[in-house]
């Protein structure tokens, strides 16, 4: 995975932690964002949908890997469905180089 497409991937992980992390701001400088409840409503499905499309992709990526064992790849697809804001990341950033470096060895 090249390194525009780890950046592509992380995308909605990051809207997703910012929008947490506003949270914790006073409530002065969110009011802008949260003020209608309807538009908090469609902001929060919006951030929802995209997580699960980025999560959706990642478990495609994951099997789409023929040397890994499949005990493996269920293993991290319960991990990216349970806890996908993070574990995305890690996955991302970490685990597809290894499994790639993983599958390029085996072939040889």
């Amino acid at each position: 995975m090249t390194k525009a497409e780890k950046i592509l991937y992380s995308i909605p992980t990051i809207i997703a932690l910012f929008y947490l992390g506003l949270f914790f701001l006073p409530n002065e400088y969110t009011k802008w964002l949260f003020h209608p409840h309807d538009k908090y409503l469609l902001q929060v499905f919006g951030i929802f949908f995209i997580c699960i499309l980025q999560t959706y992709f990642l478990i495609r990526k994951l099997w789409s890997f023929q040397h890994i064992n499949k005990s493996k790849k269920r293993e991290w697809t319960w991990i990216l469905i349970l806890y996908s804001t993070i574990a995305s990341l890690i996955f991302i950033w970490i685990k597809v180089d290894e499994i790639e470096n993983l599958n390029t060895s085996n072939e040889r």
